[in-house]
């Protein structure tokens, strides 16, 4: 590509993490709902830059767990990312479409004078868009026109909640305790204690959310991502995997689990959000892990991670830093 940048492994990792910054700020501008997430994105980019990026360079018992993290468990992520990010690109993708369908029927209908409120209201979803309509006001074959854009709008939203709580569960299950397998040395690191025969294992995600709680505060950098994750993110994946507890209310946007035990109404905004945080947090530390180890190891498992990671993208997917691949020279 022309204008592109020759990145080694180690610049490819870190120019994907400028790209979630990016993603975070792109976010905070599609609706004043998710005000706030920029701050959350950085919060999350400055723990992995202060405290594990610094760990792997300085430190080679923390180093070695990123080396079992890209030998073992990075593989692991790329399928989750190549699986699930797919489905929620693809869902985003069709959503915005519908989107933009509606805009543009708005924008006739106004001019018609059978959108008189178009324009004057940001709505939380774009099936909304029909109770603005003036109905009386449109021919039959422009109400006709509303009833199906109303109703692909309503499936294709009701479909992208679903996709969301699959990709909260694959997370919350898959990537999450891997790369905390790397982050609870690096915490342990920085703060001086020494190594127990459990930070040689890949813990659950019970046991990985055990050993935070026990050991950050409410002061944490990541407290505002993992300060209350076990009761939401684990109601989720009792929803999504043994659960027919996902309930839509489309009137008020809602957005309620359930499951034997427990029970939570939220916002949809506020459920999506909380997605992408996690979301954030697993990629940060994917890209983030995979840069600070590739910066210092500089050999043929860098590059075979480079090869791998590559496949995990939809072919339409925006890259982050248009680049080619250097590898490193290997002996």
């Amino acid at each position: 590509m022309n204008g592109s940048l020759i990145l080694f492994p180690h610049g490819l990792f870190l120019a994907d993490i400028e790209a979630l910054m990016r993603e975070a700020e792109r976010q905070e501008a599609i609706h004043p709902a998710n005000k706030g997430e920029i701050e959350v994105a950085i919060k999350i980019k400055l723990f992995y830059e202060q405290q594990v990026f610094r760990s792997i360079r300085l430190s080679n018992w923390v180093f070695e767990s990123a080396e079992q993290f890209a030998e073992q468990y990075a593989l692991d992520c790329f399928r989750q990312l190549k699986l699930s990010g797919k489905e929620v690109y693809e869902a985003q993708q069709r959503l915005l479409d519908i989107n933009d369908r509606v805009s543009t029927f708005m924008a006739q209908g106004a001019i018609a004078g059978a959108s008189k409120k178009a324009g004057q209201i940001d709505l939380a979803k774009a099936s909304d868009f029909y109770d603005l309509l003036e109905l009386e006001s449109l021919d039959e074959s422009a109400r006709a026109e509303a009833d199906r854009l109303c109703e692909a709008a309503l499936e294709q939203e009701d479909l992208h909640l679903w996709v969301t709580l699959r990709g909260i569960r694959d997370l919350y299950e898959t990537n999450l305790p891997r790369v905390m397998y790397v982050v609870r040395r690096a915490i342990k690191f920085n703060e001086g204690l020494d190594p127990a025969p459990a930070d040689s294992r890949l813990l659950g995600i019970s046991e990985t959310l055990d050993w935070y709680e026990q050991r950050i505060d409410s002061s944490h950098l990541l407290a505002s991502v993992l300060g209350d994750l076990r009761p939401f993110y684990k109601l989720v994946r009792n929803v999504a995997s043994h659960h027919d507890g996902l309930i839509w209310n489309a009137g008020a946007n809602t957005v309620t689990l359930e499951d034997d035990t427990d029970k939570l109404i939220l916002g949809t905004s506020e459920f999506q959000q909380r997605f992408r945080y996690l979301a954030y947090f697993c990629e940060f530390g994917l890209r983030g892990i995979l840069y600070a180890f590739c910066e210092r190891e500089k050999g043929s498992v860098c590059n075979e991670l480079v090869r791998q990671y590559a496949k995990t993208f939809p072919e339409d997917f925006p890259e982050g830093v248009p680049g080619r691949v250097r590898f490193y020279i290997q002996d």
